[in-house]
């Protein structure tokens, strides 16, 4: 179900209040210009019309709107949708060039590990402010973890990694520590930077509102509102697992976790 409210809607704030929901902006052609959420769309579209992007203001034609049940539910709805349409308009989901990722990957001896970068073709794992912020963070997980500095691209030794000289190297720079081995602490450190059990569900009770996450292999592949609505992922990314995150973060009393 979705309401559709005309350009004179908008301007003469004809939409009802306190609307959870995604919405769109719509052409004359009804092609999606612009996706966003909001916990209440007439108030949003008063921040657009004073505070919006002229050239989308002056090309919609309409807008619409899918009503939710939960600002949680409505965040990775619009995830999704944004990545269906592609819409001219969106920036919000769009990779920043200035920011450092860390992102995963196999070797070609099968050694899982991490690297920094600016790599937009590929889905990172975490954002950072700065080279220095991304830099100390995996030193840290390296670590804590027992990994390898020079697997994880922070030890340009030619050989053997300097850790594995201090013995908080297991060897798997020089191919002695086994692969199974390695990549099972690794699987761990994963795990760690999504801050969930590998395959769980989370319940989040908001003012009785309860919205589920359903996790596979440190992905989000269900969610929904119970005995309400429910959606599958169909352009799975690390998108929505910071989502859920963001919202352990917000509201760390109100979630449940079974695994």
């Amino acid at each position: 179900m979705f309401l559709t409210f005309e350009k004179d809607d908008v301007i003469n704030k004809n939409i009802p209040p306190k609307i959870i929901g995604v919405y769109y902006f719509l052409d004359s052609s009804d092609n999606i210009l612009y996706i966003g959420k909001s916990i209440d769309v007439k108030k949003r579209m008063s921040q657009h019309l004073y505070k919006g992007r002229k050239r989308l203001l002056s090309v919609y034609c309409k807008i619409r709107v899918v009503p939710m049940h939960s600002e949680l539910e409505a965040l990775l709805f619009e995830s999704q949708e944004v990545k269906k349409y592609k819409p001219i308009f969106n920036r919000k989901l769009r990779k920043s060039k200035q920011l450092i990722s860390l992102y995963s990957c196999k070797n070609q001896t099968s050694y899982s590990y991490y690297y920094l970068g600016r790599d937009q073709q590929n889905d990172s794992l975490i954002d950072f402010m700065s080279m220095k912020a991304a830099k100390s963070f995996l030193t840290k997980l390296t670590s804590k973890y027992q990994l390898c500095e020079k697997i994880n691209k922070l030890d340009k030794s030619s050989r053997m990694c300097f850790q594995y000289h201090l013995k908080k190297c297991n060897g798997a720079c020089i191919k002695i520590e086994s692969v199974e081995d390695y990549n099972s602490r690794y699987e761990s450190s994963y795990s760690q930077i999504f801050n969930n059990p590998k395959d769980c569900c989370l319940t989040f009770n908001i003012e009785g509102v309860k919205t589920y996450v359903n996790i596979e292999n440190n992905k989000v592949v269900k969610f929904g509102v119970k005995g309400k609505s429910a959606y599958s992922i169909d352009f799975p990314s690390n998108d929505e697992i910071r989502i859920v995150n963001m919202y352990k973060n917000r509201f760390s009393k109100n979630f449940e976790i079974d695994t």
